[in-house]
């Protein structure tokens, strides 16, 4: 809790720096940034939005009057959201947000959604020799491709399991688009990041003993290493009474479910596989 003593003028002063106002641009090198004059400045109303909720000046940006930075903010934007629609065209994108590039950040990062679904999704724009993106959209797109595949892998030697459920978060390339196969992935043509993803495996069954259940884990981490798949991975074990209401052939797929499911879990079991 603050304490009275506590310098309001301070607090609004990193409040400002942190929201991407004035306090963080106006000096003498941003006037010395390339102005864009030939741009198109006539924005949509989606353009202002975004804009106003990066920048203080919201009558200057309601009226297409940008300061050489925001110009510069919006050519971003532009080709983030082409981008995006280049890469996923059967898909809808709306960027929510963003961060500038500026002493702080040396590329600019941008949070969008998809109209089919809730979640957010992370883009990163780099400016070197030329613009180019990085986003993590695809990891969606190959969630239920990439559980299968290790469910279909691991079923055989592991009867009692129910599902895994993915988080693929690392941003990747143009490449890495909405044709992206579980083929391309599984023999390294385009590997998912080293340290990505995050997997979380869901087993049910009797009661078992402590050590029955190590011999289970263990079995489904040699699996995972043998298969050349990265990533962390969590382990939960159900006592199937708690987890009876479900047809597990019907969800393995969706394992999801059983991460919302309030059930008992018996016992939890962590590894990492990750590359040096």
């Amino acid at each position: 809790m603050l304490k009275k003593g506590v310098n309001w003028l301070c607090i609004f002063a990193v409040m400002m720096f942190f929201s991407g106002g004035c306090a963080g641009y106006n000096n003498s090198s941003v006037q010395a940034e390339k102005d864009f004059a030939d741009e198109d400045y006539e924005m949509t109303d989606e353009e202002k939005q975004f804009l106003k909720g990066i920048y203080v000046d919201e009558e200057r940006i309601e009226k297409s009057l940008l300061y050489s930075y925001q110009k510069r903010m919006l050519m971003h934007y532009r080709f983030a959201l082409n981008y995006l629609n280049e890469k996923y065209p059967s898909y809808d994108f709306k960027i929510e947000s963003g961060t500038p590039i500026n002493k702080l950040n040396t590329y600019a990062t941008f949070q969008f959604r998809e109209e089919s679904t809730d979640a957010w999704f992370d883009l990163h724009l780099y400016e070197e020799e030329e613009l180019f993106c990085e986003d993590n959209f695809y990891g969606y797109i190959i969630r239920e491709a990439y559980d299968d595949y290790i469910y279909n892998q691991c079923i055989d030697s592991v009867p009692t399991l129910l599902g895994t459920y993915s988080v693929i978060s690392c941003a990747r390339g143009i490449e890495y688009d909405e044709n992206l196969t579980i083929e391309e992935i599984v023999n390294g043509d385009k590997p998912l990041h080293p340290w990505s993803p995050w997997t979380g495996i869901y087993l049910a069954g009797d009661r078992i003993s402590e050590e029955v259940w190590e011999q289970t884990a263990e079995r489904v981490e040699k699996i995972i290493k043998d298969l050349g798949l990265y990533g962390a991975y969590n382990i939960d074990y159900f006592y199937d009474g708690s987890v009876s209401e479900f047809d597990a052939a019907q969800y393995y797929c969706d394992a999801e479910y059983h991460r919302s499911l309030e059930a008992e879990v018996l016992y939890e079991y962590d590894f990492q596989n990750f590359a040096d």
